[in-house]
């Protein structure tokens, strides 16, 4: 069994809860249907050649987001709307 950081993607030992490039904490990869370890950026299981990135929604996206992320998304939707409304209501 394999661990690796979800954040800059290296190899961690199964030991390791935390990595010791960034401090993130550790993940084991998970497993495709047919049994076979899934490497992080993997699109096809090498083993059964099954399709593995599912499709997310829009909702399931906004949840991935970090807070900061969500926090610039804001102000961009918040400066589009005053956008609109100045160019709406001036004349």
């Amino acid at each position: 069994m394999v661990k690796w950081c979800p954040k800059c993607k290296s190899y961690a030992s199964i030991n390791q809860v935390y990595c010791t490039r960034c401090g993130t904490k550790t993940k084991v990869f998970p497993k495709c249907q047919c049994g076979a370890e899934i490497m992080p950026a993997n699109e096809f299981c090498e083993k059964c050649g099954t399709y593995l990135r599912e499709r997310l929604t829009f909702w399931q996206q906004l949840k991935q987001l970090s807070v900061v992320e969500k926090m610039a998304l804001i102000t961009i939707i918040g400066l589009i709307c005053l956008m609109v409304c100045q160019l709406l209501f001036t004349r």
